[in-house]
């Protein structure tokens, strides 16, 4: 069985860096983010495609890919969002 990151790698793991630059599979995109999401769907058509952002990347950033994956004929998508530090034993 694939554990869950395992399947975000296998299907299509998409994240955005601060600096503004987009990675499938830990592949830089460049600049032609549609054609990249184009090439994934051809290979990978039912695949679920998970977008993770850097903590200070825009919001609006996030949704601008979010939306190009739905426009590339994904219909599954997911929103990665990763763990709040732990509070314990932190001040109060």
């Amino acid at each position: 069985a694939l554990t869950h990151l395992n399947r975000q790698k296998a299907e299509g793991a998409i994240s955005v860096k601060n600096d503004g630059g987009i990675f499938i599979r830990n592949d830089p995109v460049g600049g032609d983010l549609p054609a990249a999401l184009a090439r994934l769907h051809a290979d990978r058509p039912d695949a679920t495609v998970y977008v993770r952002g850097d903590k200070a990347v825009d919001y609006g950033r996030i949704m601008d890919v979010l939306g190009k994956v739905g426009q590339a004929g994904f219909a599954k998508i997911s929103l990665v969002a990763e763990p709040a530090p732990s509070s314990a034993g932190a001040p109060e």
